[in-house]
């Protein structure tokens, strides 16, 4: 056997072991039912200034990144991304909704929104914390 290091994984190589986990989750009677959710604003000239990327899988929204460019922020943008994803999310019959944030980001958005804090690393990076929430949609 070969291990190889990649730092741009193929796509193919990403589906085998999407394949492979989604084959390991029906044994145990899981459906793994993997669906991304992308969400993006975009200013007169087509250029994204704002977005939502997360995926839904076993009843759940993962949301992965979001981002308000500064000229943006304070205006609700965000927070109407994110109801945005989560109301989808339900459509596609999810009933919680999982991120994580570091504490130079925005701990704070995501706790206003409803969601709470479910562990944490330290020193992720060094002197900040990396913070998981969840939330029943």
């Amino acid at each position: 056997m070969k291990i190889e290091l990649t730092d741009s994984p193929s796509e193919s190589d990403k589906e085998a072991l999407k394949k492979g986990l989604s084959a390991h989750s029906a044994k145990h009677n899981h459906t793994w039912d993997e669906k991304e959710v992308g969400l993006f604003c975009r200013d007169e000239n087509g250029i994204v200034v704002a977005g939502l990327v997360g995926e839904t899988f076993f009843g759940w929204l993962y949301i992965e990144h979001l981002w308000v460019s500064d000229a943006l922020r304070g205006q609700g943008i965000g927070k109407k991304l994110v109801r945005f994803a989560e109301d989808e999310a339900k459509r596609r019959g999810c009933s919680h909704s999982a991120l994580d944030t570091f504490t130079f980001q925005s701990p704070k958005f995501y706790e206003h929104l409803g969601y709470e804090r479910s562990g944490q690393f330290t020193d992720f990076p060094k002197g900040e914390r990396l913070i998981y929430y969840s939330k029943k949609l």
